[in-house]
């Protein structure tokens, strides 16, 4: 029997509309359904039989796929512990583009797929990054779309060394850096003028932000097989922040080292539809331009 996971995102789906839709359609399956005990109060009070509210951590490890709500956003958040496990994700989009959700909302019929095994599953390459100060690590994160380097001033250019496979490759003077897996070719590195890169394909799309010369100012496709480094050039440039997925924005020093390298975790995406990557590209990018 199939456990899945609900991971609902509240913001976007508000009242939990259409995650009491897709417990109720889940109740007449043949399935054990995981969902936070958070939600518990505020989700109607129906007889679902086999819908157990749980605490949020055990929801990853009582659950073989994971079903999210919400928008890439929301995959974004649950792809460090779903990779961990091992976990296949089902999104689906509440948001206002979705390269990664599969179904939208009114499509709950489609998850029968997921109990007849019509489906397919993409694998997703992510990063480990390695915070080096004083030649010592002092923090390990994982990235499913991007690694970014930026300024926590306004209107001040830092300087940074980028070493690709300990070779200086060149100094950025820019607002900051991006380094973007395929996945998120098409999120922040998209907007700062980085390539979309097929997801099939493993690569780093290295953006800088506004850089301040010419020839530093376009986006650069690497090989997976490389590892890049990131320093700051100028022990003057102290307000300069980490982030991991737009998540926890960690304060950079003069002197550390940012080591970047394909992780050997990879995000596992249910596909159900037989949309091909290129067509969710033409189709959903016009919309994203409008939004």
């Amino acid at each position: 029997m199939k456990r899945i996971g609900i991971i609902p995102n509240e913001f976007k789906d508000k009242g939990l509309v259409c995650t009491s839709t897709v417990l109720d359609y889940l109740s007449a399956k043949e399935c054990v359904v995981h969902i936070s005990d958070e939600y518990e109060s505020i989700l109607p009070k129906k007889i679902r039989a086999n819908i157990f509210f749980i605490e949020k951590k055990e929801v990853f490890s009582r659950s073989d796929i994971l079903i999210t709500i919400g928008g890439d956003g929301t995959i974004l958040e649950v792809s460090h512990h779903a990779a961990a496990g091992d976990i296949p994700i089902l999104g689906i989009n509440l948001g206002t583009v979705g390269f990664m959700t599969e179904i939208e909302v009114g499509e709950t019929e489609l998850l029968d797929a997921l109990f007849t095994s019509e489906y397919s599953v993409e694998n997703r390459m992510m990063l480990d990054i390695e915070l080096i100060r004083d030649c010592k690590t002092i923090g390990l994160y994982h990235a499913l779309n991007d690694v970014v380097l930026f300024k926590g001033v306004v209107s001040k250019l830092i300087e940074i060394n980028f070493f690709c496979n300990d070779t200086l490759a060149t100094t950025y003077r820019a607002d900051g850096l991006i380094v973007a897996t395929p996945t998120g070719s098409t999120a922040y590195s998209l907007s700062a003028g980085g390539a979309v890169i097929d997801p099939g394909i493993e690569a780093l799309c290295v953006t800088p932000i506004s850089s301040h010369a010419f020839l530093n100012s376009f986006p650069m496709v690497y090989s997976a097989e490389n590892v890049l480094v990131l320093e700051i050039a100028r022990e003057r440039d102290d307000s300069v922040y980490l982030s991991s997925d737009g998540m926890e924005n960690i304060k950079i020093l003069f002197g550390d080292k940012i080591v970047i390298r394909r992780s050997e975790l990879s995000t596992k995406l249910i596909r159900i539809k037989n949309t091909g990557f290129y067509e969710a590209v033409y189709k959903k990018l016009p919309e994203r331009g409008k939004a």
